[in-house]
């Protein structure tokens, strides 16, 4: 390698801030140079004349460098960003309309620490180079199977039948397995070796532990979709992936028998309920939401109406209660503008970065899920269960997992300009 391409290379970098960015265009302005110096001894120059001259074709290195720092600058999708801003401001609304018995400046305090903190997380894994994951697609599954088996094992509390670990007064549960998995299976799913069997033991020995430690049935439906979408997403061969959901959709219906024979009585019967609200004990609430549904206003507050969860499970019902049906819809808006930026992400990733559209497509699906139940359920016309609406609820675990998954999505997009592609 001669000293000018050397010293036009470091010409060229010396005009582009991103460090990124510089190791980037380093690399194609050395793959272009080559090029060009392979055609040139074929006509016959010397090496050095060749390289002179290939280097005299890139043009002005000052101006190269300062077209290449403005077209491979790092970028904030200040789009999703602000809908992330917008959907957490949304979220304090139910704390502000709680009932009697709520500590609401407490709630409060703790709302802003949360938001504060997935505001943290988001901006820093955006920071960070998301391709540096890939690597360690592995060790971030057993990481996710680790915290589950920590939950088996050595649970510190049990809530509603759910078991918690503990960690300086910090609740843990499966949620915090979730986006292990999520950035694990992306990288188990980019390389094309894998095989059937070992993607079958890697899903059933995760679900085992899912059903162990005794964590809802929304972390396993989340994360069963999340895999399935996901593998057929992967690089694997289309007649492979056929056969290895086959199977695993037969296996799964005896892990899906088995999970329901043993779930509990209570959460059966709120499944049932769903059928026959009128005659249950705990199917008032769905005559609670018809009363909600039916007496709010399209602006401002309505009868004042008591409901379990407001602020968590049915933060969604205590806001239209609240401030009535318009902010309701301007909430949708922004929770299915989530989605439509997730997939303007999706569009603007390189085919050949099939790593980023796994991670892509796995955080739309760990995020479509609980707003499609969560909107379902309150209209009607899904089972209630306790599942979240993401970003609008309270709670510390959802709020990680779905910060994390947009936090990816923006270093997607802040270096979808780094892609190897011509200059």
């Amino acid at each position: 390698m001669g000293d000018k391409e050397n010293s036009f290379l470091s010409e060229v970098t010396s005009q582009i801030k991103s460090k990124e960015a510089k190791a980037f265009v380093d690399k194609e302005l050395r793959m272009h140079i080559k090029q060009i110096k392979v055609r040139l001894l074929k006509k016959g120059l010397k090496e050095t004349e060749a390289e002179d001259k290939a280097v005299k074709q890139m043009g002005n290195p000052f101006q190269l460098g300062r077209d290449l720092n403005k077209l491979h600058r790092p970028k904030i999708d200040w789009v999703m960003f602000g809908l992330l801003l917008l959907a957490f401001g949304f979220g304090f609304l139910p704390l502000f309309v709680m009932g009697e018995g709520y500590d609401s400046n407490s709630f409060i305090a703790n709302k802003v620490i949360q938001v504060l903190f997935g505001i943290g997380v988001a901006v820093s894994v955006m920071l960070f180079d998301y391709k540096n994951l890939e690597k360690w697609g592995m060790y971030f599954y057993s990481i996710g199977c680790s915290i589950l088996a920590c939950l088996t094992f050595f649970p510190s509390i049990a809530v509603n039948g759910y078991s918690y670990l503990i960690i300086a007064t910090i609740p843990v549960n499966g949620f915090c397995a979730l986006p292990f998995f999520f950035l694990g299976w992306a990288g188990i799913f980019n390389h094309k070796g894998l095989k059937g069997w070992q993607f079958i033991s890697l899903l059933l020995f995760s679900l085992l532990l899912f059903c162990r430690s005794n964590q809802s049935i929304v972390q396993m439906m989340m994360y069963i979709m999340m895999v399935f979408v996901m593998l057929w997403w992967s690089v694997l061969g289309r007649k492979q992936v056929r056969w290895i959901t086959s199977i695993s959709v037969s296996l799964l219906s005896l892990f899906i028998i088995q999970f329901l024979l043993t779930e509990k009585e209570y959460q059966l019967g709120r499944l049932m309920d769903f059928w026959h609200p009128e005659g249950s004990d705990t199917g008032f609430i769905y005559f609670k939401i018809k009363e909600v549904l039916a007496n709010a206003k399209w602006f401002g507050a309505s009868k004042t109406v008591s409901i379990t969860s407001e602020h968590a499970d049915f933060a969604f019902i205590s806001i239209v209660n609240g401030y009535g049906y318009m902010i309701g819809i301007v909430i949708i808006i922004i929770l299915v503008s989530f989605l439509w930026r997730m997939g303007k992400i999706l569009n603007l990733v390189q085919v050949q970065d099939s790593y980023a559209k796994l991670l892509v497509i796995g955080g739309i699906v760990l995020y479509l899920i609980p707003v499609a139940y969560n909107l379902g359920m309150i209209l009607g016309l899904l089972p209630i269960i306790s599942i979240y609406l993401p970003f609008v609820s309270y709670g510390n675990l959802p709020l990680l997992l779905h910060s994390i998954s947009i936090g990816v999505m923006l270093s997607i997009y802040r270096r979808k300009d780094l892609q190897s592609k011509t200059i």
